[in-house]
């Protein structure tokens, strides 16, 4: 139902043909086919009969019989011919049954003396069938019709008889023409003088010998030839199983270095992808400390502003004296002019107030007194720092 339907679709009429009448209804079975083997049936026994058989069919002489036939049997004429003889151009239908009805009309008797007058001339299988077909299925000249079947076969067996003659001593020409080639050179070939063939010719005992002498180096030549052949067919094979072998192990190399190269190149690859997440790190670390150090000045501006609302509450141990010490405790200065500067030391001491805590470092000087807020900063060391000692 699928073909149907695609044939619908695309306007194609689908005929069914009756079982065995394709050779009634097809152009090419009516008018092409049938002439082509008549035509090259003709063209090949006409070959064989001027070859008698000695040379086989070859493909040239194929296609020039086949060719031939062709141009005979597919000519416009026999093209048309079969759209006319299956009725379909022009459009006929009465052309095909009336090749398969019986016709009840009755025709005139043919003599016998005419029977000869009947048989076909060079019939094909297809005519013989044909003729079978016409005696079977027609009724009233069945007689008439039996007897040209009749005379056709008497004279086909009389061509095969012929032929079968013909065909058993051309077999023996064949056979007999085999013998003779497989048979060896005859010695006569080794015996006449070549140079004066139309002398006469002696067969003495020593030339005979002589002949045979020069016919077994001629052998022995022709298989020293035969084995120079084979040997150097070996030796052209091994240079060839050579090269071969040496074409696949370059190959082998070449694959094995763009096996490397491609390593090589992965190897690069990764390398160039771990250098890069290394560059990413590095680049995230520096954002970190970027960030981590402009926080920083934020976190001590803050902690600046807390100590400025706190007092300073560190407590520093100073020596168990109650008062200040005086320059001559602490050392004794043979220059009177160290000394004057010591008392004057002394006496900022003694109007300055005791410190709770100082703190030294490369660049400046903290000191910090109790209860007065926020630390003093100096730029150099005071003196006075020299006379106490500060845990």
């Amino acid at each position: 139902m699928d073909f149907l339907e695609w044939c619908d679709q695309h306007r194609i009429i689908v005929a069914v043909f009756p079982p065995h009448s394709t050779h009634r209804l097809q152009p090419l079975d009516v008018s092409l086919f049938s002439p082509l083997s008549t035509a090259y049936t003709n063209q090949l026994v006409q070959w064989a009969a001027k070859a008698q058989g000695l040379i086989s069919l070859s493909k040239r002489e194929f296609w020039t019989l086949f060719w031939s036939a062709f141009e005979a049997s597919f000519s416009p004429e026999n093209i048309a011919s079969g759209w006319k003889r299956t009725g379909l151009l022009p459009f006929d239908p009465e052309v095909v049954l009336s090749q398969v009805t019986r016709i009840e009309e009755e025709g005139p008797d043919i003599d016998s003396d005419s029977v000869d007058s009947l048989v076909l001339q060079r019939p094909s299988a297809r005519e013989l069938r044909r003729l079978v077909d016409n005696v079977v299925d027609k009724s009233r000249d069945s007689d008439s019709s039996a007897r040209k079947l009749k005379s056709t076969l008497e004279s086909l067996q009389a061509e095969v008889e012929l032929l079968r003659y013909e065909n058993k001593g051309l077999r023996g020409t064949i056979i007999h023409e085999k013998q003779r080639r497989q048979r060896g050179k005859a010695l006569e070939d080794y015996l006449f003088d070549r140079a004066d063939p139309n002398s006469a010719q002696v067969f003495s005992p020593a030339k005979i010998a002589q002949a045979r002498l020069k016919k077994a180096t001629i052998e022995d030549k022709k298989q020293e030839e035969a084995l120079q052949k084979e040997s150097d067919k070996a030796e052209r094979q091994k240079k060839a199983a050579a090269q071969k072998a040496q074409a696949l192990e370059r190959r082998m190399q070449r694959e094995e270095e763009r096996e490397k190269k491609r390593q090589a190149k992965e190897t690069r690859k990764q390398e160039k992808e771990a250098n890069r997440q290394i560059r990413n790190a590095l680049k995230r670390a520096s954002r970190e400390i970027t960030q981590q150090k402009q926080s920083i000045p934020q976190e001590a501006s803050d902690a600046v502003e807390d100590n400025e609302r706190t007092q300073d509450e560190i407590v520093v141990a100073l020596p168990f004296t109650s008062e200040m010490p005086v320059p001559s405790q602490l050392s004794s200065r043979p220059n009177n002019g160290i000394e004057r500067q010591v008392h004057t030391n002394s006496a900022c001491i003694a109007g300055s107030k005791r410190p709770s805590l100082v703190v030294e470092s490369g660049r400046e000087l903290v000191v910090s007194y109790r209860d007065s807020g926020r630390p003093q900063r100096n730029s150099k060391r005071p003196r006075w720092l020299e006379y106490y000692d500060i845990d």
